[in-house]
């Protein structure tokens, strides 16, 4: 059975892991090698375009999962999705084969598979099936990983296009081979790289639609902290969406309603005072 992304329901629930620095799974312990929810060999998918595949030496192996390793400063999207990892977990627990994680066998990180990960993780698998893959530089890991998750899985939201960039300019990749990787046209790339704000210390930002008018700008530390919070909206529509509720009384007026609606009255009148 072929396995591809659906789309995108919410964000990671909660207990996954998140970007940061490259961790090593937990233990898992088995008495007896691949039991329930272990992985079975599969059919990778495989990006085309950015990689001579002659090159790229690959084996199958299987692995204990506490072996592998989660690197994400090389992870092309930005947090992983719960519901396509709740979705492989019960596929896996009835019994279906998932295709291969695709791992650099130099360090055993994770290329391909940061869901599958999670999923043979839930459902507590001791061993899985993976294929190694050796690679001529960490520019050529990342490069791989994009190619993989831009043609398979949940399709790559623009804020993962967006990191995508950020980390790639890092790596001092090129624009065009990024677009290559990413399946799309170099303007396209450009487009994205426009919505980039500017920090004081350290690289570019993306800016979510909320405070897209940082664009090309120093972003306040202040804007910064609160960035990860935002949704995926402009303010003007959080702000409509609001006031049809209060307009039409379809608001409910919980006590914590209340509170944000008395701090939101505050933040108002210290912004005309200021202006």
């Amino acid at each position: 059975m072929a396995w591809r992304g659906v789309a995108r329901q919410g964000l990671a629930r909660p207990g996954l892991a998140r970007p940061g620095e490259a961790r090593q799974g937990p233990q898992q312990q088995s008495s007896s090698g691949i039991g329930r929810g272990g992985a079975r060999l599969g059919r990778a998918g495989r990006g085309r375009g950015c990689y001579d595949k002659e090159k790229i030496m690959a084996k199958l192996a299987t692995v204990k999962l506490a072996e592998l390793v989660l690197d994400w400063n090389l992870y092309p999207r930005h947090e992983v999705d719960g519901f396509q990892v709740a979705r492989l977990t019960e596929a896996i627990e009835a019994g279906e084969d998932l295709p291969p994680m695709i791992v650099d066998e130099k360090s055993l990180r994770i290329v391909d598979g940061f869901h599958r990960y999670h999923a043979f993780l839930r459902a507590k698998a001791d061993e899985v099936a993976v294929e190694m893959q050796r690679f001529r530089s960490e520019a050529d890991v990342f490069m791989h990983a994009v190619a993989l998750n831009a043609r398979h899985g949940v399709p790559l939201t623009p804020q993962d296009q967006a990191r995508v960039l950020l980390l790639g300019q890092r790596l001092d990749i090129t624009r065009e081979r990024l677009a290559e990787a990413l399946a799309m046209r170099p303007l396209k790339v450009e487009k994205i790289e426009r919505k980039l704000g500017k920090l004081r210390r350290g690289g570019p930002l993306y800016l979510k639609p909320a405070i897209r008018h940082y664009a090309g700008r120093e972003v306040p530390k202040a804007v910064v902290d609160i960035s990860e919070g935002l949704g995926g909206n402009t303010a003007e529509f959080y702000i409509r969406q609001l006031l049809m509720l209060l307009r039409s009384g379809g608001l409910n007026m919980t006590e914590e309603a209340s509170g944000l609606l008395d701090q939101l009255a505050k933040a108002i009148g210290e912004l005309k005072v200021a202006a």
